[in-house]
Parts: structure tokens; C-alpha cells; sequence
């Protein structure tokens, strides 16, 4: 059965780059933090820094908490707090915090109604809209079949002068997420770039990135298990800039909202 290609998600699943779950710095899972903890975690900049260790409420309050990518999509780290507030230059803990950056907001003309043609030569239509805080959903459907929709949730987030889109992918693949490159041309078309498996794997002998291959319905992918900082710093270095396959490119349907 040919599904309608316009669906990003759909796209990228066909040579998935599957960004899977990391640990927390402690080793633990970031789920295992407590949910006054994550919380907690919802301050500015992370602790674990150089110097000496806080001793009044202030230097606590004071302290720059540094992040890491832990928890499918989340951040860790882990926050310094007294024992005794009436006594904070006594014992201290360790508290494992987490949290969920924002996601940038959508360039302007991205959302709206997009056409293209698939590889059967089939029109078929893409329509993005916002459904909350830079969030987003892709509904796709062959233009000779408007009842048959698709819907995918994704969020955009920009790295240096590359725009990705991320997206959940099918509880059977483990939950973990799958991104892809996109630009709006000065043509105003709108190309979505795939992630090129043979490149990826040659990462994985290098050693440069670390997962494993799996199989779907659609084609190969892989599961990359680095950290996202890890995963961006590989996308964003111009020498693997062909790492990016055009998968399809869309032309306005209508006035962008």
C-alpha cells in the first residue's frame, strides 16, 4: 500500500535517525527523578560548577546548574540543597533535576497548505498548523483522497543556520524520536531533508556516533544513542553537510497563516 509520502513523520521513518533516551550525569534514568524534583529543575542554568560549595540561602539561590541532555529530549543536572535551611553551611544533598526545553517557534511562512507529488506521480497536500506552544502537527493526505488523513505532532528547533523538525515516532520503535533537516527556499518552497543512512552507519565505524540498525516497513534505520549535543555537533559541521538527502519538495498551496 502506498502511504502518503507528504507526511513528514512518514518521510523520515524511511531512513530514520532515532535519537534514543540517554542517562542522567547520577547514571540514573531522568524518570526517576521525583516530580517535585523535576519541578525543581524548572529554574535557569545548572549547578556541579567549579568553586566552592554554597554555605548561606543565597549562595544557594545563586548557583548556575549545568545541563545535559538526558531523558528523550530533557535536560539534567543536579542542584545542591542544605539539609537544614536554618543551618545552610551545614550538610548538604545532591537533587536530580529535570526539564524540558522550549522548542523554538516556527520560521515565518512554514505553517500552512503545501502540495507536491509523490514518486507514483500522485498530488497529494500537506497542511501544518500550530496546535499549542511551538507545537505543531503535520496532516497529510493524497488530494484525490481528502478522507484519508495522516496527523504527525512535531516541534522545529534551529542549530546554527539548519532548521530541524522533530517528531515521535511509533510506540513500537521505543518511543525515542526522529529528526530531519527543513528549509523554505527563496522560491518559497519547502524542502525536507532526510538523513542519509549510508552516512550515519560510516559515523557509527568512525565512532563518531554510536546505535544500532533496525528494520521497518519503510526501509532501514538507525537508533543513534548519543547525546543530543553530540548528535547536533555531527549535523552542524559543514564537512557532513551531505548527510542531508532532499526527501520532497513542497510548493504554497495557499497564503501561509
Amino acid at each position: 500500500m502506498r502511504r502518503p509520502l507528504a507526511a513528514l513523520p512518514a518521510i523520515l521513518i524511511a531512513g530514520a535517525l532515532l535519537i534514543a533516551g540517554c542517562s542522567s550525569p547520577s547514571g540514573h534514568s531522568a524518570a526517576t527523578a521525583s516530580p517535585s524534583a523535576a519541578a525543581t529543575g524548572a529554574g535557569s542554568a545548572a549547578a556541579g560548577g567549579s568553586g566552592a560549595l554554597p554555605a548561606t540561602i543565597a549562595g544557594y539561590d545563586a548557583q548556575k546548574l549545568t545541563w545535559r541532555p538526558c531523558h528523550k529530549g530533557f535536560q539534567c543536572a543536579r542542584l545542591l540543597v542544605p539539609f537544614d535551611y536554618q543551618r545552610p553551611g551545614w550538610r548538604r544533598f545532591s537533587l536530580p533535576v529535570i526539564k524540558l526545553p522550549a522548542s523554538d517557534p516556527a520560521p515565518k511562512g512554514l505553517l500552512g497548505k503545501w502540495t507536491s507529488t509523490n514518486a507514483w506521480g500522485e498530488p497529494m497536500n500537506l497542511e501544518l498548523t500550530r496546535i499549542g506552544d511551538n507545537r505543531y502537527q503535520a496532516v497529510s493526505y493524497f488530494k484525490a483522497k481528502p478522507g484519508e488523513r495522516e496527523a504527525y505532532p512535531f516541534t522545529v528547533s534551529r542549530h546554527g543556520s539548519r532548521w530541524y523538525l522533530s517528531a515521535k515516532v511509533p510506540a513500537r520503535f521505543g518511543g525515542h524520536f526522529t529528526i530531519a533537516g527543513f528549509e523554505i527556499t527563496d522560491k518559497h518552497e519547502l524542502v525536507v531533508y532526510n538523513l542519509d543512512i549510508e552516512q550515519i552507519n560510516q559515523a557509527r565505524g568512525q565512532e563518531i556516533l554510536s546505535g544500532e540498525g533496525f528494520q521497518t516497513d519503510d526501509g532501514d534505520g538507525v537508533l543513534v544513542n548519543n547525546a543530543m549535543d553530540q548528535v547536533f555537533s555531527y549535523l552542524d559541521d559543514p564537512a557532513n553537510s551531505d548527510v542531508f538527502v532532499e526527501a520532497v519538495r513542497y510548493q504554497r498551496l495557499a497564503k501561509s497563516k
